[in-house]
């Protein structure tokens, strides 16, 4: 099963992907606007096309944002009710994991810039 939801998400993430660097160009009426909106970069930038701020400031708030979001997520997944029931504590595990996970995802996203 958990095989099976791997090659789901790695399906539904590719799909996502494909759809979105398609979908801009292909929306009447404004798809004149993508042409010279979206330019492939490659990670070649150069001055004529591109407006990318490669400063400090630009990389360090991503990394401070992964910091913080890797330190929140490990505070979700430890979290514990008030009274330290047993009880609450598993009934709120799958929650904490999920949210817990969704910081993380959050966090490489920003560290990936």
């Amino acid at each position: 099963s958990s095989i099976k939801s791997f090659i789901a998400v790695v399906f539904v993430s590719v799909a996502v992907m494909e759809f979105s660097q398609w979908f801009p160009f292909n929306i009447p009426g404004v798809a004149s606007a993508a042409v010279k909106t979206y330019i492939p970069a490659g990670f070649r930038y150069d001055n004529e096309h591109s407006r990318f701020d490669n400063t400090a400031w630009t990389y360090n708030t991503d990394y401070l944002l992964t910091v913080v979001m890797i330190y929140l997520a490990y505070k979700c997944f430890k979290a514990n009710s008030m009274d330290g029931c047993p009880i609450r504590n598993s009934a709120s595990l799958r929650l904490r994991v999920y949210s817990a996970s969704l910081l993380i995802c959050y966090g490489a996203s920003t560290l990936a810039g």
